[in-house]
């Protein structure tokens, strides 16, 4: 019963959540298509276990170096948002981190046109300081 529900909540507990710019499809599409690149449909049972213990192998290995990566080396912080971007490079992956770091560089083309600020809620408009369009 509950899980016939979830779909009425679900998605009203998670608006608010980031989730770095993944999709919920995204991930399992993500993992199809990696493991596309090792398997293919005349496998014997053998060939098959032995390709998806190399698939595995080769996604441990590359998690493991991208923990490595995240510990031991800290990029350049060089948007006007210091404090953010250096709380972002300690918190995200180097893949997360980069896109974050693009929506920051996208907020610093921005200036505030108008505040509009009621009981419940504050409203911007945003302007590009470059074309004049407003965002």
């Amino acid at each position: 019963m509950m899980c016939s529900k979830r779909k009425l909540w679900a998605e009203t507990f998670l608006r608010s959540t980031f989730f770095g710019g993944l999709r919920s499809t995204q991930r399992s599409e993500s993992i199809n298509s990696f493991l596309n690149r090792f398997l293919h449909s005349r496998a014997k049972l053998y060939e098959f276990m032995s390709h998806i213990d190399r698939a595995m192998s080769r996604l441990r290995n590359n998690e493991l170096k991208d923990d490595f990566d995240c510990i031991n080396q800290h990029p350049v912080l060089v948007t006007h948002l210091l404090q953010l971007e250096k709380h972002a490079a300690e918190v995200y992956t180097r893949n997360i981190f980069g896109r974050v770091r693009d929506e920051i560089n996208a907020e610093a083309k921005l200036s505030i046109v108008n505040c509009v600020d009621d009981a419940e809620s504050v409203m911007y408009t945003f302007r590009k300081f470059a074309g004049g369009e407003k965002t």
